[in-house]
């Protein structure tokens, strides 16, 4: 069993890149790289559903998409991923539904690409991405971008 263990844990860590970390002290790393590790501890369980708390916060981008990858690998494996977060375009290219909450209670709740309709982001109570104003103004639709998305994040993993 302990083997097993072992082996879960270098798997993970691979997946994350973080192997250089297994054996420095949790006191020596980053606040970026406690987040990875913590990710992986989580992962190591094989959970049915992730919940994930501002999980770009204090990553690099090469983190980020590290975590897209984690996010898109677990749902394709028929597990549910809830991701809290201020990120609202990570969470446009790694979510199905967004549910926007303001002072504990839910604002909106929509597929994520109805967001870049109209006001709606506004009217929950928050500020409209640049990249919804860069498709606004191209007039594109952003199911088309969403699909080229993740077409791309697919095509990088």
């Amino acid at each position: 069993m302990e083997e097993k263990v072992k082996n879960k844990v270098r798997e993970v860590a691979e997946k994350l890149g973080i192997s250089h970390l297994l054996s420095r002290s949790p006191f020596r790393l980053s606040v970026g790289e406690k987040k990875k590790v913590a990710l992986a501890s989580v992962l190591a369980y094989e959970p049915n559903i992730l919940f994930l708390d501002e999980p770009t916060s204090n990553l690099s981008s090469v983190d980020v998409e590290v975590v897209s990858k984690i996010i898109w690998e677990t749902r394709e494996e028929g597990k549910t991923v809830i991701i809290a977060s201020h990120d609202l375009e990570f969470i446009l290219q790694n979510s199905d539904y967004v549910y926007i909450m303001n002072n504990g209670q839910i604002k909106l709740k929509c597929k994520s690409e109805d967001l870049v309709k109209e006001n709606i982001v506004e009217n929950a109570g928050l500020k409209k991405p640049l990249l919804f104003k860069v498709i606004k103004e191209l007039n594109i639709d952003y199911g088309k971008v969403l699909d080229i998305l993740r077409k791309l994040r697919k095509k990088s993993r």
